[in-house]
């Protein structure tokens, strides 16, 4: 990495899911990059909120290509979404996107993107979600085990 630097991270801030961390976008490009589960994510989250659009200024540093956020020094709302409400659960009968809004007709390509960019696994992952693991110390023998995680956990 970079040494840190002072950059201000403009753009829609867009929570992702477990260990995606989060991110800034600006005209579909990704200006910042937060890790997951670290303080400048939490801050940005907290004071920004998702689908939100910030100025987030910050000390970052270059990883590769993109820019990581190292530490949220102050957070500008301009616009968006405010999101005080309690997380819903979506029922089976929850409308799906307009198909048309999908970034790809074929599904190598959805996922390709799906997996690159925060912003899409955002807007294309219904909550809750289910996630199953195996219980090796199930006995008589091992044995899925399947949750609901909501968008907070």
């Amino acid at each position: 990495p970079s040494p840190p630097t002072f950059f201000v991270c403009s753009g829609t801030f867009s929570s992702g899911s477990g260990i995606a961390g989060s991110s800034t976008e600006k005209d579909g490009k990704p200006t910042c990059f937060f890790e997951a589960d670290s303080a400048a994510e939490s801050r940005a989250q907290k004071e920004c909120g998702q689908n939100a659009v910030c100025d987030i200024a910050a000390t970052t540093y270059m990883k590769g290509s993109n820019r990581i956020v190292e530490k949220v020094l102050a957070v500008t709302r301009l616009g968006g979404p405010v999101d005080h409400e309690p997380a819903r659960v979506a029922s089976d009968k929850a409308p799906l996107l307009d198909p048309s809004a999908c970034p790809a007709s074929e599904l190598g390509a959805f996922v390709k993107a799906f997996s690159g960019r925060i912003s899409i696994q955002a807007r294309f992952t219904r909550w809750p979600l289910a996630v199953t693991h195996i219980d090796a110390a199930a006995r008589p023998e091992p044995k899925p085990v399947t949750k609901q995680v909501t968008e907070q956990k």
